[in-house]
């Protein structure tokens, strides 16, 4: 559920103060608000509630309290507000905004959308500007890097951040995240166009690693060769990219990434499927329920085959609704991993 909503703001809705100017109420009203946003989520404990007040307004510490992800501003505030925000809230609550001071579209695909100062997503479409297969592409295997990050711990809860400093230019366009034991973690780069590294080589220490242990760091968009050293070499000497590219981030003991090209192992298929006549918000159609697969790094997605003819993929759940399905059509499904692996069919039935 999506709270837009001011608990003591006379700027839009009179209803939140006094016409007479005398603010001593408004703390109780606020109050209120918060009462309201905690009664819901004790009475409804598997919902969300994403946190909004004309953006921001209700940024607090009491706010991320109730709130599954908190926005942090209507405007684009790119770097800074995942900087700084991160002092008074978890990094993974962080609306996914345009913080990065991209413009978040369908109809194409940058690696310097990549918003890693907050939690990961993609906005809502610009319907005027289309979309294309290839686009979505692209922000899918995004997300599913996220999701992979998310299995070794990266995101989600108890995540560590610290701001790391550079040789030149300005630290606020740097971020890193390190898992509860310092032993894995994400350095993120801003992609705003101003950051004064895009494009150049330069120096990045980081923190938080610890000293006696090993840590092996690489690029995820080649910046620099694959390296291991222990905590205090990293510290002291600095991680040196030769070119800093949008879009870049450097992984921390990270090893074995969906899409490296080195899986060769196929995922198991999926379990039984099933296909039944259903209507689903108003269409009939059917739809395809299955069997989860398994994989040794993380299944990517599940392709639908219609009449021996590809119809689509599935990169969550396992479920499909075709409205322009009928019983008599034959559904095949199989499991891909993330290097293109792909497991036998199964015939849904």
């Amino acid at each position: 559920m999506r709270v837009d909503g001011d608990p003591c703001n006379a700027r839009n809705d009179r209803s939140f103060n006094t016409e007479g100017g005398d603010w001593n109420v408004t703390f109780k009203q606020s109050e209120n608000f918060y009462r309201l946003c905690k009664e819901f989520k004790d009475r409804n404990p598997d919902a969300g509630l994403d946190g909004c007040s004309s953006g921001g307004h209700t940024l607090t510490i009491e706010s991320v309290r109730h709130t599954d992800q908190q926005q942090i501003t209507d405007g684009e505030c790119h770097h800074i507000g995942g900087y700084w925000t991160t002092l008074i809230m978890p990094i993974d609550k962080h609306q996914h905004m345009p913080i990065d001071g991209t413009k978040t579209s369908w109809d194409k695909y940058l690696p310097g959308e990549r918003q890693l100062f907050s939690a990961p997503g993609y906005l809502m479409q610009n319907p005027e500007e289309g979309w294309t297969l290839e686009a979505l592409e692209g922000k899918r295997k995004d997300m599913e890097l996220f999701r992979w990050l998310r299995k070794q711990g990266v995101y989600g809860r108890w995540i560590k951040v610290y701001r790391p400093t550079l040789e030149h230019g300005d630290k606020t366009f740097i971020l890193q995240r390190m898992t509860w034991d310092n032993m894995k973690g994400l350095i993120m780069i801003s992609n705003r166009e101003n950051n004064p590294i895009i494009g150049k080589s330069a120096v990045i220490y980081p923190k938080g690693l610890l000293p006696d242990k090993e840590y092996t760091i690489e690029a995820l968009e080649g910046g620099m060769e694959k390296a291991t050293k222990t905590g205090a070499e990293w510290m002291k000497e600095g991680i040196r990219l030769s070119c800093v590219n949008y879009g870049e981030g450097l992984l921390i003991n990270l090893p074995g990434r969906p899409g490296q090209g080195t899986d060769t192992q196929p995922p198991t298929a999926p379990g039984f499927a099933v296909k039944k006549t259903a209507i689903w918000f108003g269409y009939e159609g059917i739809e395809l329920n299955w069997g989860e697969s398994d994989d040794n790094v993380m299944v990517s997605y599940y392709e639908i085959y219609k009449n021996g003819q590809f119809l689509n993929k599935v990169s969550i759940g396992t479920y499909y609704f075709d409205e322009q399905g009928s019983i008599a059509d034959k559904y095949e499904i199989r499991s891909v991993d993330a290097d293109g692996n792909t497991s036998d069919f199964v015939v849904a039935s």
